[in-house]
């Protein structure tokens, strides 16, 4: 039996799909996230092998799709086409951007402006299962609007400039106790630095029926749609989407937000396997 893979890769986790030819049935795998901007060929190389270990024996993967964070540049592509073919040698190979996977999975072939908001941030215009326009990302530090990191920086500047309500600063105090000498080694010399930061986007969470938590929320979702989202053409008219844990979190937020700028939030997706499936059987079966 001949089946096509599809993959969805972080620098976490990635989730595996096998579409089986003839047959809506699917089989399901998660493995170590996948990154060849972060891991060696050799680290991929052990989860190609874990995930081939999981595959029956009697599948044949005769195309491979696979979506992944830092496969954005030729460099990178070239690298995982060459580490997956060297598994799969007789397999039709493509290598996407996270970017695809999230505007794939939101609109397939439909147009649409798809965002995701979660550790990081970015956006773009989707038509015909194809990005056509990409307002870009610059990363935590120059950009992420609206994104964990962006909201843990938020926060840390504002605990530490005592900007924030003393009842909130003494809550985070107690539950940290991070110095500063400690915050700005781990930001400015640490290994993972918007990952750090992010992680405070959890503290948010659990303070976000305070008001000034609420209102720091609103101006990272504020600044995401005019700095990420405005400058699209029509970008009133045409519908929004959102991946990522940011977004479903705080969807109430969100979508306030929104209606308060003029645009339109048609759909939120924890992650984008389940609309990639349903994207790759449309072009299977069309």
């Amino acid at each position: 039996m001949k089946g096509i893979l599809i993959a969805d890769a972080g620098s976490t986790k990635t989730d595996w799909r096998l579409l089986l030819e003839g047959s809506k049935e699917h089989l399901e795998f998660k493995t170590l996230g996948i990154n060849p901007l972060l891991n060696s060929p050799g680290e991929i190389n052990s989860v190609l092998s874990e995930l081939k270990n999981y595959l029956p024996d009697n599948i044949k993967i005769t195309t491979i799709h696979f979506y992944g964070a830092g496969c954005s540049t030729s460099i990178q592509i070239e690298l995982m086409t060459k580490l997956l073919a060297d598994f799969w040698p007789d397999a039709q190979i493509f290598i996407y951007s996270d970017m695809l996977a999230t505007g794939r999975a939101l609109f397939g072939n439909k147009k649409g402006i798809a965002c995701i908001l979660g550790t990081g941030s970015n956006s773009c215009l989707m038509e015909n299962g194809k990005i056509i326009n990409q307002i870009p990302s610059l990363g935590f530090i120059l950009g992420d609007e609206g994104s964990g990191a962006a909201m843990g920086k938020r926060l840390l500047n504002s605990i530490f400039k005592r900007v924030l309500p003393y009842e909130i600063i003494v809550k985070f105090e107690e539950q940290y106790d991070l110095s500063l000498d400690e915050l700005i080694n781990k930001t400015y010399r640490g290994e993972r630095p918007s990952a750090f930061i992010a992680s405070f986007s959890t503290f948010i969470y659990e303070n976000r029926e305070h008001e000034a938590i609420q209102n720091l929320i609103r101006e990272e979702f504020n600044n995401f749609f005019i700095r990420n989202i405005a400058s699209y053409e029509e970008c009133r008219s045409m519908p929004l989407g959102f991946i990522g844990s940011i977004a479903l979190n705080y969807k109430e937020i969100l979508f306030e937000t929104a209606k308060s700028l003029g645009f339109r939030i048609n759909n939120i997706m924890h992650a984008p396997m389940e609309g990639l499936h349903a994207y790759h059987l449309e072009e299977i079966y069309r």
